[in-house]
């Protein structure tokens, strides 16, 4: 093609599309257009509202819409943020500001100290939910509380879900109000709140938090949603350099998942929401009886015969991490159930179960039981998910949404196998689903890195 033609169609484009081919600064731009860009510091070339080419020197660029991006390049004072575009957009700005305390500054959307709880707000334009449907908001100033960021339904109340950064340093979450993690001050995080086809999945990257980490699984919303920010306490003092929602949708792929539809023995990859689609994931894996005989009981997996040494069943599929967040559903006519983690074999494991009036979550050393999360009191109803979240030497415990006791510490830090335990035949198990707990990086690079960079 001769060059005036290709000039031609140059600038016919323009600043809506790049084209990879030259390097300079770190970053590929086409020598042709190189003119029309305007740096941006934050996201690398800025190619017009919606468009970002993300990623490093030699990375493959990412050509990347957004539904929703607010930077706060311009400059408001506070008591005028009400009704301003997002920019570089698309999006505009839904504030209530009591005292005047939200304001635009130094590329920041800041909230001072003095606003007034749980009625000051910003929110963004309604989103259509999607499943993998992503709010990415990154927060890098915190002075005694940092806020309610995830989804709403409404324009009037706190956030449906996502993270609350509350006073003395912990995060909760918004939908079950559960601790879940710990933030610092003066420390630069991200969020990632992702809408499913019910509830969403909360992610958090920075601080304590190196890696992307999945931090809670949320099944309670459904309905389009306004991408929220609500004052948490009065001593709000946040600065917030951009809120983001990209065209792509993206959701973690689960490392194991089962509905027990059909014969015991192989994983459908049914045990989660995401059958198909974005965030399809975990069948095909092979599920070893390491004890006990297991079957399939209308529908739901269930132990029919114990091991007679140990008087348990246990059967397992290899996951491939030691950190995860594992969920089974649990209904009971006797005895207790749930899952086994990290087994190395009938001397060295974890185990959680509910019995039908307590949860907890146990650690088997060289064959000597310990608590993790010792017996506590949770109203049993059958068919609701025990959750455990392990991260090294921590455990968390989960049922029905509610957190049981405290995180503990276990000594069982290997094993890479997650399964299913029972020690009765009565109980049947079902929607198995394990997660990476992201600590290894499988969330980050290649993945949400690519909005953020």
């Amino acid at each position: 093609m001769p060059d005036t033609k290709k000039r031609d169609m140059l600038k016919a484009l323009g600043e809506r599309t790049v084209f990879p081919k030259a390097r300079t600064a770190g970053v590929m731009l086409h020598k042709q257009i190189l003119p029309k860009m305007q740096l941006r510091g934050r996201m690398g070339p800025q190619v017009g509202p919606g468009y970002s080419w993300v990623g490093a020197e030699g990375e493959t660029a990412a050509h990347e819409t957004y539904l929703l991006r607010d930077e706060f390049d311009t400059a408001i004072t506070a008591g005028s943020v009400n009704g301003s575009s997002a920019t570089p957009g698309p999006g505009a700005r839904a504030v209530t500001d009591t005292n005047s305390k939200i304001s635009i500054a130094g590329g920041n959307l800041v909230v001072a100290s003095a606003s007034t709880a749980n009625t000051d707000r910003v929110n963004w334009p309604i989103q259509t939910r999607a499943a993998g449907r992503m709010l990415l908001v990154n927060i890098n100033t915190i002075t005694t509380s940092g806020g309610r960021w995830g989804w709403d339904a409404d324009t009037a109340t706190q956030p449906t879900s996502g993270l609350v950064f509350w006073t003395a340093g912990v995060i909760y979450t918004q939908q079950a109000n559960q601790v879940i993690g710990a933030w610092s001050a003066a420390t630069n995080y991200w969020i990632c709140s992702i809408l499913r086809a019910a509830g969403s999945m909360e992610l958090i990257k920075g601080g304590a938090f190196t890696n992307w980490t999945l931090l809670y699984l949320d099944a309670a919303t459904s309905g389009n949603m306004y991408p929220t920010y609500s004052v948490a306490t009065s001593g709000d003092v946040i600065a917030v350099p951009c809120v983001r929602v990209p065209s792509s949708l993206w959701l973690p792929v689960p490392l194991a998942s089962d509905g027990f539809a059909t014969a015991f023995g192989t994983t459908d990859g049914a045990g989660h929401a995401e059958t198909s689609g974005v965030g399809a994931g975990g069948s095909g894996l092979t599920w070893t009886q390491d004890l006990g005989v297991w079957g399939i009981s209308g529908a739901k997996a269930n132990c029919g015969t114990l091991d007679g040494g140990e008087s348990i069943g246990v059967a397992t599929v290899p996951c491939g991490t030691t950190n995860v967040v594992a969920r089974v559903e649990v209904t009971r006519a006797a005895g207790a159930a749930g899952m086994v983690l990290r087994y190395t074999d009938a001397d060295n494991f974890l185990y959680a179960y509910h019995d039908g009036t307590n949860a907890a979550l146990i650690e088997v050393v060289a064959g000597t039981p310990a608590n993790v999360v010792a017996p506590a009191a949770k109203a049993y109803s059958a068919g609701k998910p025990l959750v455990v979240v392990l991260d090294g030497t921590s455990g968390t415990l989960y049922y029905n949404s509610a957190k049981v006791g405290a995180t503990g510490t276990t000594a069982i830090t290997t094993g890479n196998a997650h399964g299913l335990w029972s020690n009765n035949t009565g109980p049947t198990l079902d929607n198995f689903v394990v997660y990476a707990r992201g600590t290894g990086g499988e969330y980050g690079t290649g993945v949400l890195d690519r909005f953020i960079a």
